[in-house]
């Protein structure tokens, strides 16, 4: 369970990083 709740916790990370990573280059281009 705990190993569960860790991955799915940096699965969530990796996603607000992937969206912040878009939003950036969008708002360069």
């Amino acid at each position: 369970f705990l190993f569960i709740s860790i991955y799915r916790g940096a699965l969530s990370a990796l996603k607000v990083c992937a969206c912040e990573y878009l939003y950036v280059c969008a708002a360069v281009l």
